[in-house]
């Protein structure tokens, strides 16, 4: 938080555009679509810090700007860089045949956005700042197909070709609450003619067939 004040105030004497990543879990998850002034109610630190973070920069330099993403995928160079790509070992071990199911969460619906695709809207973001008309305040991008981790678990069974047995978790299991869906609005980027989004299973399978040191089946 005190570091964003920092380079804000001295990002505003030099005349320069802050922007920062910031988190859908600075909801609660129980009125989705977001707005970006929606009333932030983080339900735990992460989200907390975040949303500390975002006020701390725009009180300093109400110039800068916020951009919230929600569950980010793209590519990597270990598996458990993703909340995505961290699911394939449990999957491809499931397919064993004495393999035990993999349990996978059926309860929270996330909307997994492409990094690539999270590049594309930022290179945007600076060329507009480049015509003289910054991004300021919150702004926020999102995927736009709603799944859950068992959805997206047997996504990644179908792209790899592995008859992986999956089991349906239909309530909450985490220690930390986290909300159930807090899919962001991004109407005010779209308005302003940024965005890209690379369907999911499209996305899913470049990532895939890129990174070939699957776990063994």
């Amino acid at each position: 938080m005190d570091a964003l004040a920092a380079i804000a105030v001295e990002a505003r004497a030099l005349g320069s555009w802050v922007l920062s990543i910031s988190t859908d879990y600075v909801f609660d998850g129980a009125s989705p679509p977001y707005l970006p002034d929606d009333a932030p109610a983080p339900l735990n630190a992460y989200g907390r810090s975040k949303l500390e973070g975002e006020r701390a920069l725009l009180a300093a330099d109400p110039a800068s700007c916020v951009l919230r993403l929600p569950l980010l995928y793209g590519p990597c160079v270990d598996w458990s860089e993703s909340a995505v790509t961290s699911l394939t070992p449990a999957i491809v071990a499931s397919a064993g045949a004495d393999s035990s199911p993999a349990t996978m969460d059926a309860w929270a619906t996330r909307y997994p956005t492409y990094t690539p695709d999270v590049a594309v809207v930022i290179r945007q973001m600076l060329e507009l700042r480049a015509t003289g008309r910054p991004v300021a305040g919150i702004a926020q991008w999102s995927g736009d197909e709603p799944m859950t981790k068992f959805d997206i678990a047997e996504r990644i069974a179908r792209v790899l070709k592995v008859d992986a047995k999956l089991v349906a978790q239909r309530t909450p299991t985490d220690s930390t609450p986290r909300p159930r869906d807090c899919h962001l609005d991004s109407d005010r980027l779209e308005a302003l003619g940024i965005g890209r989004r690379t369907p999911f299973d499209a996305a899913l399978t470049t990532l895939l067939a890129n990174y070939p040191d699957l776990p063994p089946r």
